[in-house]
């Protein structure tokens, strides 16, 4: 059975999600990095191993879940996935830092009619 289903994908179909792999919501830094390195390697086999470093890296920032951090990193121009992953954790750990654990508020606004809805106000035609 695992012949059968613990092949891998072949290395063009891992290319194709190479390009749309985002990080999920439970996921860690370290384990998208992982993910996103297998990903390289399996979808670019006998290719050196620079060339997969420079995708692994463009794939890695672009999917991270944290854009603002990703910008900064990319800013850096990373050569490796390693070097990539932590010019983004010093980016988080310095918008913590400085901006604190921002989250997205949500505010309920409402509005009342300040007349009141008798009868006698309403409009006659």
């Amino acid at each position: 059975m695992n012949e059968r289903f613990g092949k891998k994908d072949l290395p063009h179909i891992i290319r194709r999600q190479l390009q749309d792999v985002h990080q999920s919501t439970d996921e860690t830094l370290e384990e998208f990095a992982e993910k996103v390195r297998e990903m390289a390697t399996d979808g670019y086999p006998d290719t050196p191993d620079h060339f997969i470093q420079t995708v692994a890296v463009d794939a890695f920032l672009k999917g991270c879940s944290n854009k603002h951090a990703a910008l900064t990193a990319l800013d850096k121009n990373p050569t490796s996935l390693d070097e990539a992953a932590q010019f983004l954790k010093s980016a988080v750990t310095n918008q913590r830092l400085i901006l604190g654990n921002r989250k997205t508020e949500i505010k309920r606004v409402t509005f009342e009619n300040s007349e009141s809805d008798s009868d006698d106000e309403k409009p006659s035609f």
